[in-house]
């Protein structure tokens, strides 16, 4: 990361943005080449579907009209434990904006490449537990430079992790 970086230009709830933004973060995700999961379409459709009112915050580097950076989180709990064990254990941590149930696997911020350091250190600077999961690969640098890397094995603590339990959806098994 670079030595200093930029904070937000403003910070709202995802119900706070007027269509004209989600229309400038539509734009932005287009012009930063950046997939659809990283747009205001997904984020709010999911929301609507999983959010169940989650505390969640979009962050917008730039004028409102032309933003260089949007970086939408969301804060759930989520299991710690799987399906069929003793204990469901929940714990809240920070997510993008359409990761979680029923995420997508391409999942970033859209970005230009000069607000990408700016945008991954105030997401790591949210208070409490950060998890980002399927990062679209154009965030390997950035996670580097932060001194992070993707992990290469995930544990997990599951009496048993037999066929039969299995996290998710059985669609998508």
């Amino acid at each position: 990361m670079t030595a200093t970086t930029t904070a937000p230009t403003r910070v709202l709830a995802l119900g706070e943005l007027s269509d004209a933004d989600l229309a400038a973060w539509e734009q932005l995700t287009t012009r930063s080449g950046s997939g659809y999961f990283t747009g205001p379409v997904w984020a709010t459709s999911w929301y609507e579907c999983f959010g169940e009112d989650a505390p969640n915050r979009v962050a917008w580097w730039g004028s409102e009209a032309a933003p260089e950076a949007v970086a939408a989180l969301v804060r759930i709990a989520e299991p710690v434990l799987p399906a069929g064990t003793f204990a469901r254990l929940r714990l809240p941590a920070w997510h993008q904006l359409g990761a979680g149930p029923a995420s997508a696997d391409h999942l970033g911020f859209p970005s230009t490449a000069e607000r990408r350091d700016d945008v991954l250190a105030w997401v790591l600077s949210r208070p409490g537990s950060v998890r980002l999961s399927n990062l679209d690969r154009v965030w390997a640098v950035p996670l580097a430079r932060a001194g992070l890397r993707s992990p290469q094995r995930t544990r997990t603590y599951a009496v048993s992790i037999a066929d039969e339990v299995r996290p998710g959806s059985k669609k998508l098994w």
